[in-house]
């Protein structure tokens, strides 16, 4: 049970506080951009973010953790979405296996 945490860092102060808590603005669903497929999935985000194993699927962490060699890198991209499944903002990732 891991999630992705996403943090709104706009101070509640700044005048557009209001407006980026609307619908329009708020991260619903992330687009899944994997370096294993050319699939792009779409998941749904809990109240903070995705879960981390519908970002990296199971057969991919097994990939990851079983055949990669030490120190390799792979990179996912999030596109967050709102509710209308329109894209607000890109998020990229790396796990690297240690």
């Amino acid at each position: 049970m891991a999630c992705i945490w996403l943090e709104d860092v706009l101070d509640k102060g700044d005048p557009n506080w209001v407006k980026f808590q609307s619908v329009p603005y708020q991260a619903t669903y992330s687009f899944v951009l994997s370096p294993f497929t050319d699939d792009i999935r779409l998941v749904r985000n809990d109240s903070h973010g995705p879960m981390f194993k519908d970002v990296v699927p199971e057969d991919e962490f097994t990939h990851i953790t079983q055949t990669m060699q030490s120190s390799e890198e792979v990179r996912y991209t999030l596109i967050l979405a709102n509710v209308y499944k329109k894209g607000i903002q890109k998020l990229e990732f790396t796990i690297k296996k240690q």
